[in-house]
């Protein structure tokens, strides 16, 4: 079936990568978006009724460590704020409310770098207020109040975009996003509203979904040259084109999901000892009353009732699974802020020897770049020339631990041959958890996790 050539059209390469936003916006949101989304992340089995399913459905909780990874990794880059270097004064007083929605400047790039962790790539648009008719001059809008603001957008917003060559330069010549806002409708009801803004080189459109039709609303000049859009990545795979850096930790919790539901609902069944009864007849043990100070009584000499239980081994298999599970989620969540294994002459070692390639670094230097990008546009937007910078935070020297020490810290601590305390406490030591972690309270909440989770 052929397409529409409307502004809702989701081009090939955001087909190629919504299954992967989709699986990490579900982990991102707990156990009680994981229930609801049911048979997708935990599968009925073939013998299972419904009932049963439901009632395991409901014991089933989610560990939310992909979500706590990416929380982490925010904010260690985010210990220390957006630095503001040889701004121009009458834009740095607007880093306070970058977004006209009361966002400072590092509230609106913890969100693009959170979007960027979890999802892959996030987007920062920087755009103007509709003008009034009496606005003539740049000296009107500074009296009216009028300046840039910055927005931070999804990746599953933008639903498609278009390059052309200028002066032997690849740049965006077209972009679609998809905003959907909830409005006043009435004095007391909401509705919501989805529009498709339509941003080209010099021109917008507005376009809103009115019942089965889109209709243009507004269209207008852009004022600069260059659509003002920039991009966080977090796992760069082409333009605008990037993979969840922590996709695999997402499967993992998935999978981690699975087998904490199979344990608990093994756990349920076995746990509860089943009466065997022998020489007994149907009407006999249909009539009888079973409870505590009750005495079950047959004419039968032979009969005997017993309690049969299972032995457990299956169970400390489980477990064992299970700790695998973890372990190697824990891998791949330290794996985000271990230094590169790349090899390197001991000249490159020695160029090198201040600069971060842990993904962590990589992707708050990623965020530097499109923060100073939005710097340029805003500057162009005000009609001033470009002056200063925005540095973030991406200084993690103290940080480096390399992958091979991580691994087998990892697996001494897995094979019970170093304590947890310690395998911590060497951790803490490299800078790795930030200047709030508490050696003893992390190690109760790992206790308390565990006498959750496994029982």
């Amino acid at each position: 079936m052929k397409n529409e050539d409307t502004p809702d059209y989701k081009c090939q390469s955001y087909q190629n990568m919504k299954d992967s936003w989709k699986l990490c916006e579900d982990v991102s949101g707990g156990t009680k978006t994981i229930r609801s989304l049911k048979t997708i992340y935990l599968p009925q089995e073939s013998k299972e009724t419904k009932d049963q399913y439901e009632k395991r459905l409901k014991r089933s909780t989610f560990f939310p460590a992909f979500k706590k990874t990416v929380s982490a990794m925010t904010g260690i880059v985010f210990r220390k704020n957006i630095t503001m270097i040889d701004i121009d004064k009458n834009i740095e007083e607007h880093f306070k409310n970058i977004d006209q929605n009361g966002n400072s400047i590092n509230n609106l790039g913890q969100e693009a770098l959170s979007i960027a962790i979890k999802k892959g790539h996030s987007i920062v648009f920087v755009d103007m207020p509709l003008k009034p008719d009496e606005v003539q001059t740049m000296a009107d809008e500074q009296e009216m109040g009028l300046r840039p603001y910055w927005s931070v957008y999804e990746p599953e917003q933008l639903l498609s975009w278009r390059t052309t060559e200028i002066q032997g330069k690849s740049v965006l010549s077209q972009v679609v996003f998809q905003e959907t806002t909830i409005e006043s409708d009435g004095a007391f009801l909401e509705k919501s509203v989805t529009r498709f803004r339509v941003v080209s080189l010099g021109f917008w459109q507005l376009w809103e979904q009115i019942e089965d039709k889109l209709v243009k609303i507004q269209e207008g000049e852009l004022g600069i040259d260059r659509i003002p859009l920039a991009v966080c990545y977090g796992s760069k795979k082409g333009l605008l084109q990037s993979e969840p850096p922590l996709l695999d930790l997402a499967y993992l919790n998935i999978e981690h999901y699975q087998k904490r539901s199979d344990h608990a609902n093994i756990l349920h069944i076995s746990c509860v000892p089943v009466r065997v009864f022998s020489g007994f007849d149907v009407k006999e043990i249909n009539s009888m009353s079973i409870g505590a100070g009750i005495s079950v009584v047959s004419q039968n000499p032979h009969a005997s009732v017993v309690m049969s239980e299972i032995s457990g081994q299956s169970h400390q298999a489980n477990r064992e699974e299970i700790n695998d599970c973890e372990r190697r989620m824990g891998e791949l969540s330290l794996n985000m802020f271990a230094q590169s294994s790349v090899e390197k002459t001991a000249y490159e070692s020695g160029l090198d020897k201040e600069e971060n390639t842990n993904l962590i670094s990589l992707i708050a230097k990623s965020l530097s770049s499109c923060l100073n990008q939005c710097l340029l546009f805003h500057y162009q937007f005000m009609g001033l020339s470009a002056a200063g910078s925005l540095q973030v935070n991406t200084d993690f020297n103290s940080m480096m631990i390399k992958s091979e020490y991580i691994a087998v810290l990892s697996n001494l601590q897995a094979k019970g041959q170093l304590s947890l305390s310690q395998f911590l406490s060497i951790l803490q030591r490299g800078d790795i958890f930030g200047d709030d972690f508490d050696l003893e309270t992390e190690l109760q909440l790992i206790k308390n996790d565990q006498e959750q989770f496994l029982g």
